[in-house]
């Protein structure tokens, strides 16, 4: 019984251990400060990284996304619910319009949130793909 006990409780610590600093509280403090570029995009197991190169997001408190691009720039929205613990999601959305930036518009689950990066990711597809991405601050 103690070895099942111990057994549980290491398996609760690595489970929710990966999800370390991804309160939503936590999310949107960080998200709201600078500017962020995409250090890495994988959309249906492909690397998509270079389609986001000079493309940067700025966020503010009214959930606005500020998107400047080296051939525009716009607005979209961005949303971290409060009625959940974590992980955080973090929801963007953004014109359809810009067929660069298409991809990142969605229901992103953060697995990872530092000062200056936040990893996110989601499934994808009837296969279960894993589309995942990495902001970091610039």
């Amino acid at each position: 019984m103690k070895k099942f006990l111990i057994v549980s409780l290491v398996g609760l610590f690595v489970l929710t251990g990966c999800y370390k600093n991804t309160t939503p509280r936590n999310v949107t403090k960080a998200i709201n400060v600078g500017t962020w570029k995409v250090a890495r995009m994988v959309d249906n197991d492909k690397n998509i990284t270079s389609q986001y190169n000079g493309v940067t997001f700025s966020f503010s408190d009214g959930q606005n996304m500020n998107v400047t691009a080296p051939d525009t720039s716009f607005v979209g929205s961005w949303e971290v619910p409060t009625n959940a613990k974590r992980p955080a999601h973090l929801f963007i959305n953004l014109p359809e319009t810009y067929a660069r930036t298409i991809q990142l518009s969605d229901d992103w689950l953060v697995t990872f949130r530092a000062t200056e990066e936040i990893h996110m990711e989601r499934l994808n597809g009837k296969f279960g793909e894993s589309d995942n991405c990495i902001l970091r601050k610039i």
